[in-house]
């Protein structure tokens, strides 16, 4: 008994993060994801993003002037990995949750399907005391890339929307204002 509650008390030294999945079925992509940007791995973030992929930014957005860089309409794949990787390597602290579990997956034989109001939360911390908390609702459209009849799916557009319009507020916070404040173009 005495070595059980050394070994437990030793756990977070032994634990594993379990691995994401490939990719198999949009809802893989999504967990990917999630693991992706809570778990600091830009690889596994870029393996769930299309060559060609945009990342849309709330309408309320775009425009607005974020320490100097105007917010675009989007991003190409590029941006958004740079804007990602550099949150990833200088932010205090990451916690995402997507709601896959809220997506059905397509049928076998369709190669491009979209998810609509997914619930997606960020918290991003720039220090031990402050820091940014998104809830937005996102669509996201996922891509077959494989034409061998194996699947390997693939994000190609995001569209953030910033879940909670209804404040009263001059700033709201979305993961697209989020992911601005960490670009340096």
């Amino acid at each position: 008994m005495a070595s059980s509650i050394a070994f437990t008390a030793c756990d977070d030294d032994w634990s594993t993060t379990p691995l994401p999945p490939q990719g198999n079925t949009p809802t893989e992509v999504l967990v990917s994801l999630e693991y992706a940007f809570n778990n600091r791995d830009i690889d596994t973030l870029g393996a769930a993003l299309a060559d060609d992929f945009t990342f849309h930014f709330d309408p309320l957005d775009v425009g607005y002037d974020v320490d100097g860089y105007i917010i675009p309409d989007s991003w190409g794949r590029d941006d958004f990995l740079a804007a990602c990787g550099n949150m990833l390597e200088n932010a205090y602290s990451i916690e995402s949750e997507i709601a896959s579990e809220s997506i059905d997956d397509p049928d076998e034989g369709i190669d491009e399907f979209t998810a609509y109001t997914i619930l997606v939360r960020f918290s991003v911390k720039v220090d031990a005391q402050n820091g940014y908390w998104a809830q937005d609702v996102c669509d996201f459209r996922f891509v077959d890339k494989n034409e061998d009849g194996t699947d390997n799916w693939v994000i190609s557009d995001w569209w953030d929307d910033f879940l909670y319009r209804t404040f009263e507020s001059p700033i709201h916070v979305s993961l697209g204002w989020i992911l601005a404040r960490y670009y340096k173009p």
